[in-house]
């Protein structure tokens, strides 16, 4: 303690002497008072520059913090950025930690140079600060993007108040900086949380997989993107890509950053873009917001996705006019789609084998359902009923294709199904379709699967949301101090039960019945028991239904724009715990004379809000089909509420394909609450009641 006390103390004097001599402001200064060392991997001892800065706010004297602020100022002015030293990195890496950059007064000098000259750096300097903060902590880091995010959204409102539009059109200097520098720390987050579990001793280093032997092996490198669209050709490759490729480092295989991705978002920015002006920058290979995929919030990216589907769908539409003339046919704009109730399966595997074999590109039209015998025009609703039947039956038991497990709440491929790879193909086609066509689906696929769609190594940490309990005997295998070999008594031959309640055994390796496992090859144990479980057992049905998925969304934005977390949440909703209907009750509208004021009305809600969590996904799942929140949340639901009838002992009905719920006039909310939650727990969904 009396050696802390000495370093406090002599902190304390060179900050007097630091505020009577004001040499805060060149190289010589920030050498003696931060030292700086010539180490390239720690071009700054980061410990001592924070209690620096920690006694200067601890001084409390508005004349320190004014000295500071002119100091950093001049600081940043006297950079020779034509020369990329240590010393240029490491003043930076000084002025990043200034706590007072979340100080408005800032924003206005330092931050727009702060950030200018970041941007500037060459590649291998910016790959020395990324590197350097990837090394932070969860506080140390969100420190830096608290202060760009505040310095951001203070740009975008500065922005808007000189506009004489609601939107902004394009990405108006200081934003194209600080979104640079914003990525930039992204980086770190996700290059910091792959090298955590990579020390973990859990995985390799999870990079993009290479096997050639898979359905498509065309993707781009990170961060480039080709397509021709509207008549346009484009290739992104923009500076942060670059950088990525230098680090060797792919933000999507990151599973657990350092902090939460959604520290990035923006949603002032977000809010402000017109996605459809800034989608034309990008098509043209501008500056945009969709450069900076980590910045944009998940309801924004569909807007982008449904931008580019509907640019797609209009090419698509156009081809399909020409060659209608030509041939003298009347032009088609959707993908219609005929089938019976009682051949569902049957009759859509025959229709899109056929669209997939002739016309692939047809698939990228709008999708309309039709039912046979049925009156009806699809503006969404039929497509949806007709997705919730279809995705009922394929993920039945009795079909066997999948299998259900209870501790995750997932469905993955089953290995030894009797089912066509053609049939795993619809389903992966049915997949895209959804996403395509914005169709949230009642289900629920771990992790795993997007992540191989992305073509990412797979580690012992996917078996958490497809298999639990082996995860968790694999975690303690490879954690454990004790004994191994005679503790766990484990050999490289595992067994399973097949479809038929077979026990099976397989070796992982030749003669692996004879293998012990102990502790100098319990990681290859890990790994290839992850491998068995998770591709070379479900290598036939994975592959038929990427291809399925991939025929849709293969050439869209989607692998660009959205991470593998992002995928699951645009396929199957949001898996938000805590419902706030609030949200849904805001944008509510009513009929068969209801209105917002009406006692049946005002009853409703105060019943919803009254119930907990799990009753809450049960109204939910009976009034819309599927328990889980759309992405943006509730408020992006188009919900009803019908009067249906007088009162009467009649439980409530709903037509889950229009998100319609419908209510007899009960006498009283005690009623009104009882008849609802029979229905929510006996009926599953609305259909039929």
């Amino acid at each position: 303690e009396g050696n802390n006390d000495d370093s406090a103390n002599a902190c304390d004097k060179q900050v007097l002497e630091l505020k009577k001599r004001k040499l805060c402001n060149d190289y010589e200064s920030l050498s003696s008072y931060f030292c700086i060392n010539g180490n390239e991997a720690e071009p700054v001892d980061i410990i001592y520059v924070r209690k620096i800065y920690q006694i200067f706010s601890d001084n409390g004297e508005s004349s320190v913090e004014e000295h500071l602020f002119m100091a950093t100022k001049g600081l940043l002015e006297k950079l020779n950025v034509k020369v990329e030293d240590q010393s240029l990195i490491a003043s930076l890496l000084v002025i990043y930690e200034n706590p007072q950059l979340q100080s408005p007064e800032y924003f206005d000098d330092v931050m727009p140079n702060l950030c200018r000259i970041v941007q500037k750096l060459t590649v291998p300097s910016q790959a020395v600060l990324v590197r350097f903060w990837a090394k932070f902590n969860e506080f140390q880091l969100r420190q830096l993007v608290i202060s760009l995010q505040q310095y951001l959204t203070c740009a975008v409102v500065n922005i808007l108040a000189q506009s004489e539009n609601e939107l902004m059109k394009s990405l108006e200097p200081p934003l194209p900086q600080i979104l640079y520098n914003l990525d930039m720390i992204y980086l770190a987050n996700c290059l910091g949380g792959i090298k955590r579990e990579i020390d973990a001793g859990y995985c390799e280093r999870p990079v993009n997989a290479d096997d050639s032997s898979s359905a498509n092996n065309t993707h781009p490198q990170v961060g480039v993107f080709v397509r021709t669209v509207g008549g346009i050709h484009r290739k992104r490759d923009v500076r942060h890509h670059e950088l990525q490729q230098y680090l060797d480092v792919d933000p999507a295989t990151c599973r657990d950053p350092i902090i939460s991705f959604n520290s990035f978002y923006n949603e002032a920015l977000s809010d402000a873009i017109d996605p459809r002006y800034d989608y034309e920058k990008f098509a043209i290979s501008g500056v945009s917001l969709l450069n900076f995929p980590c910045a944009i919030m998940p309801f924004d990216k569909t807007q982008y996705l449904s931008l580019d589907c509907r640019l797609r769908q209009n090419d698509q539409l156009g081809a399909s006019i020409i060659l209608s003339l030509i041939n003298r046919n009347i032009p088609n704009p959707f993908l219609f789609i005929r089938v019976r109730r009682d051949h569902l399966i049957e009759d859509a595997l025959w229709q899109l084998q056929l669209v997939a074999d002739d016309n692939p590109s047809a698939l990228l039209k709008q999708l309309r359902i039709k039912f046979e015998g049925e009156e009806g025009v699809d503006d969404g609703g039929v497509s949806k009923e007709f997705f919730v039947l279809i995705i009922q039956q394929i993920f039945s038991p009795d079909y066997g294709m999948f299998r259900y497990n209870e501790m995750a709440g997932t469905y993955w491929f089953t290995s030894d199904s009797f089912e066509t790879d053609s049939q795993y193909k619809l389903i992966g086609l049915l997949v895209g379709l959804a996403i395509y066509n914005g169709i949230i689906l009642d289900v629920a696929f771990p992790m795993a699967l997007y992540r191989k769609l992305y073509r990412h190594k797979l580690t012992v940490n996917d078996l958490k949301d497809s298999f639990p309990e082996i995860w968790q005997s694999l975690i303690n295998l490879l954690n454990y101090e004790g004994d191994v070999e005679n503790d766990f008594m484990f050999t490289f031959q595992i067994s399973y039960t097949n479809i038929l309640g077979e026990t099976v055994s397989v070796d992982l390796i030749e003669s692996g019945g004879d293998i012990p496992v102990n502790k100098s090859n319990r990681q290859e144990f890990a790994r290839l028991y992850t491998e068995i479980l998770l591709t070379s057992s479900v290598k036939s049905p994975f592959e038929a239904f990427e291809k399925g998925f991939n025929m849709v969304t293969g050439d869209s934005l989607l692998k660009y724009l959205f991470r593998p977390d992002e995928v699951d949440m645009l396929v199957c909703g949001s898996k938000e715990r805590n419902l706030d209907f609030h949200e849904l009750e805001r944008v509510t509208f009513y009929d068969g004379g209801l209105t917002k004021d009406s006692t049946l009305v005002k009853d409703l809600w105060e019943v919803v809000h009254s119930l907990d969590q799990d009753s809450k996904r049960k109204f939910l799942k009976f009034t819309t089909g599927s328990d889980r929140v759309p992405v943006g949340g509730l408020s992006k639901i188009r919900f009803c509420v019908i009067r249906n009838g007088d009162d009467s002992d009649r439980l409530p009905t709903s037509h889950t394909c229009f998100n319609v719920l419908m209510l007899c006039n009960y006498s009283s909310k005690a009623k009104l609450r009882e008849r609802l939650l029979y229905a929510i727990n006996n009926g599953n969904t609305g259909f039929g009641l």
